[in-house]
């Protein structure tokens, strides 16, 4: 499952603009590296951000989404919440 696509497809479907990642740190030696993303959206005229930290950039991007994926559903309507539980407990189950 991509955080990241599930994050663009939740904004597409309500007419927003797409997410927007930005890089804000990357630390720790070349062999272990920490890469902190974070992810900017606007969503019903709010903007929200998430940061996210992991040892590639994919999984930090991923970390980002998925705490704004959260945040977004979680401040949403109902039937928004039991759509995205339904769609991820259908994408994890097949």
């Amino acid at each position: 499952m991509s955080f990241k696509n599930e994050l663009q497809e939740f904004l597409q479907k309500r007419s927003c603009k797409p997410p927007s990642y930005r890089l804000l740190d990357c630390s720790g030696p070349s062999h272990k590296p920490l890469f902190e993303y974070s992810v900017f959206a606007v969503y019903k005229g709010v903007q929200y951000e998430e940061n996210g930290s992991g040892s590639n950039k994919k999984v930090a991007q991923q970390e980002a989404a998925r705490k704004l994926l959260e945040r977004l559903v979680n401040g949403g309507t109902s039937d928004e919440q039991v759509s995205f539980i339904c769609r991820y407990v259908s994408k994890m189950s097949g």
